[in-house]
């Protein structure tokens, strides 16, 4: 049943329950310890910033959980790859907080088909590659038929 297995990773922040400044009526301060500041970049450009946790999962093709762990805040999405990649996977699919020379190293080392988002920094000289710029989808079906192996339809 793992033939063609696909795992698709992400995090998601989640704000602590007590994340405000100051000190609470006992004299404790009123942010958890345990968490850490989320900073990341909406739609717009504009940085949003919110204390609590990530809660990083791998999911398959149908949306099933694999693997979830729960971090502060603060760490990296690309710190929890490798606790959420399972080993038998034939393709990873990711955002671009994933994208790394490491871990395409990796996912070729391992035989596993890399869709990860690219990360283009056309103001460093860096601009995507006409390749690297195609729509996921699109990639997926050409390395399906080069790989010849067992995709699902994706419609």
């Amino acid at each position: 049943m793992t033939e063609g297995r696909i795992n698709i990773i992400d995090a998601t922040p989640i704000e602590a329950a007590q994340s405000g400044s100051g000190k609470g009526k006992d004299g404790k301060p009123k942010r958890d310890p345990d968490g850490g500041w989320h900073v990341k970049k909406d739609s717009r450009g504009t940085l949003k910033s919110t204390y609590g946790y990530s809660v990083h999962t791998g999911v398959d093709e149908d949306g099933f959980i694999q693997r979830q762990t729960v971090m502060a805040g603060n760490v990296h999405d690309s710190q929890e790859r490798d606790t959420l990649l399972l080993g038998d996977e034939t393709v990873l699919y990711a955002d671009a907080a994933y994208s790394s020379k490491e871990t395409r190293d990796k996912l070729e080392r391992f035989g596993i088909a890399d869709q990860v988002q690219r990360k283009g920094y056309p103001l460093a000289g860096r601009a995507l590659h006409a390749r690297e710029a195609q729509p996921t989808a699109l990639r997926a079906r050409q390395q399906a038929q080069r790989c010849n192996r067992r995709y699902p339809c994706w419609r």
